[in-house]
This record gives C-alpha cells, sequence and structure tokens, in this order.
C-alpha cells in the first residue's frame, strides 16, 4: 500500500473519531476526561504536565485570523486563546491538579523519556482544517499521517515502562488527531452556536508542521503566566 493511501486512510478514522466526539455518540458509552466549564478562567491554580508542541508565530497569526476571530465575533463571551497560549498537544502525562499530582522527579523523568523516543520520529505535518465544538471547549482539528499514531505509541510505552502512565481517559487508544484548543466555554454551548461554528470554513487549510516537542506545565488555559518549560527537544530530521 502506498503511503499516500495509507495517509488517507488514516485520516478517514480521524474524521469518524472526531465526529464521533462531536456528535456526543462517544460520550454516551465512554468517560474520556474533559477539562469542566468555568465562569471564570483568569484565575486557575491547577497545574497538569503535557508534550506538546507550541505553535510558530506565523501559523499562530493564521490562527488568530482565520478561527479565532470568527468564533469571536460569533460568540464572545467565552475565553479566547492568545497566540502564546496556543499549542497542539502529542501527549498528555498528568491532568489537571491542585496540588499537581507530578513532581521533580516526574517532570525529569519525562524529559529523559522523550529524548530516548524523538530520535527515531520525523517532523509530522498537520493539516488544519476543520473546527469541533466539543462538550467543553472548542479545538481545531490538525489531520495528519500515522506518524503521530507511532509517536504517542512509543511514548505511551516508555513513560509506562518509566513508571509514568499517562492518566487521561481518551475516546480511542489506537487513533489519534491534532488537537489546538482554541476556546473555552463559559457556560454551555447552544445547539445554533455549536451548529454555526461547524460550519465556519479555514479555507485553505492552515499547514502546521511539528518539528519540536516541549514537556512543559501550565494551567488549564494554558494561560502565559503558567507556562514552564521543561525541556524542548527536536525530532529527528
Amino acid at each position: 500500500m502506498s503511503r499516500l493511501l495509507e495517509k488517507k486512510q488514516y485520516q478517514s478514522r480521524q474524521r469518524a473519531l472526531v465526529e464521533d466526539i462531536v456528535s456526543g455518540k462517544l460520550a454516551r458509552r465512554s468517560t474520556m476526561s474533559a477539562v469542566p466549564i468555568r465562569s471564570n478562567w483568569s484565575q486557575d491554580d491547577q497545574r497538569c504536565l503535557s508534550i506538546v508542541s507550541f505553535v510558530p508565530n506565523a501559523v499562530a497569526k493564521a490562527i488568530r485570523t482565520k478561527v479565532i476571530e470568527p468564533l469571536n465575533a460569533l460568540s464572545p463571551d467565552h475565553y479566547f486563546y492568545p497566540d502564546t497560549s496556543l499549542h497542539l498537544t502529542i501527549k498528555n502525562i498528568r491532568t489537571l491538579s491542585s496540588p499537581p499530582n507530578f513532581d521533580e522527579s516526574d517532570i525529569a523523568t519525562a524529559c529523559d523519556v522523550v529524548r530516548g523516543v524523538v530520535g527515531s520520529h520525523r517532523p509530522i505535518r498537520f493539516e488544519l482544517a476543520e473546527l469541533a465544538p466539543f462538550s467543553t471547549s472548542v479545538s481545531l482539528i490538525g489531520y495528519c499521517s500515522e506518524d503521530l499514531h507511532d509517536l504517542v505509541r512509543d511514548l505511551d510505552r516508555a513513560l509506562r515502562k518509566a513508571g509514568l502512565a499517562d492518566d487521561k481517559r481518551y475516546a480511542s487508544d489506537s487513533v489519534y488527531f491534532g488537537n489546538i484548543t482554541v476556546c473555552r466555554y463559559s457556560r454551555p454551548l447552544s445547539e445554533s452556536t455549536a451548529a454555526a461554528i461547524r460550519a465556519l470554513e479555514i479555507n485553505p487549510p492552515i499547514d502546521l508542521v511539528v518539528c519540536n516537542l516541549s514537556i512543559a506545565i501550565f494551567d488549564s488555559v494554558c494561560s502565559p503566566g503558567s507556562q514552564h518549560i521543561a525541556a524542548s527537544i527536536k525530532l529527528a530530521k
């Protein structure tokens, strides 16, 4: 099978999974993790530990223009991420908690694990092509090849072996997609607003190549003041 065909088939599975989450189909039979809705996102003492890729300035500007500004015009009373908070999540390690449910030793272990894994993985290209109004947030979805699955699988195995198994519950343990949270709700979203969000077009799609992974600590909205980057590691060329 050609690599192009494999990519198309994997993206088809990614799209089907996103649709199942947005429609609520998966929520009725699973207990996947989600950050609860809050009326005020500016004060948060919770922290998580994650493997992410922060969005380059040019891509952040495109997201601001094509995604966040139209969303803000549509429903301005929610929390919208500033450019410096935008990131694509590769893998959670420890979910939000106050006090944090990880320590300096866990952070050091996570850094060592990522350094040991990324050398065998090349950069991953994402097509940021769709907005998904999830239960408590809006995400910009990135579709890609199965390279993401391979990277997440290897990170997961290595973290487990190191005694730092991911504590998040997922919609699928075999299909992964790129996820950039751009908005968190201050109140539940109406059906009409959710439909309007889904109808927003990103044309042409925004291209993002993930070349660098950060082991990062931050709050529920990755606010600039909460961010601490423990390590930044390049994927193999």
